[in-house]
């Protein structure tokens, strides 16, 4: 769990947040990019439960960064080095960072290995990628959708 963790917290500082407005709102009321702050620290240090709800949250909610075109591409499965974002509004904007960097693939690829391991919350990661890019994988399987991410990134490295 705390590797998870700390490549949640990797991933929150290095992509930021892209916001989905069609998604309904999470149980605690607040927007999608905005329940970091519905969570005490001390709730988050001493409560089990607080913990895995504001990781399910994370995962969740992060996850609609990695769809294609945004946070990586899905035919060959390397991740973007970044896309500009709107700080306002949250919303996506030029430039898109068409390379891929170190950094964000090893994030990438530990988060891909951690559903490939059946992770729930890398799994719920990896939501929103089954779901957005179903026609482009043939399955919403968020399980299936990372094996097949992993395969073309290896493949990728091998051309």
């Amino acid at each position: 769990m705390a590797g998870f963790l700390c490549t949640l917290v990797l991933l929150l500082v290095g992509y930021n947040c892209y916001l989905d407005r069609s998604k309904p709102e999470t149980p605690t009321g607040s927007t999608p990019c905005r329940y970091a702050g519905r969570f005490s620290v001390e709730k988050l240090l001493n409560d089990q439960t607080t913990r895995d709800y504001f990781v399910s949250n994370a995962s969740y909610w992060e996850g609609n960064f990695n769809v294609h075109g945004v946070g990586y591409n899905a035919y060959s499965g390397l991740s973007y080095d970044g896309h500009g974002i709107d700080y306002n509004s949250g919303e996506k904007h030029e430039p898109l960072h068409g390379f891929s960097a170190s950094s964000k693939e090893s994030i990438h690829i530990n988060l891909l290995t951690l559903a490939v391991e059946g992770n729930k919350n890398a799994l719920l990661f990896f939501n929103a990628t089954a779901t957005k890019d179903a026609k482009l994988f043939g399955t919403t399987d968020p399980y299936k959708v990372a094996l097949l991410i992993l395969e073309r990134k290896i493949n990728s490295y091998e051309v």
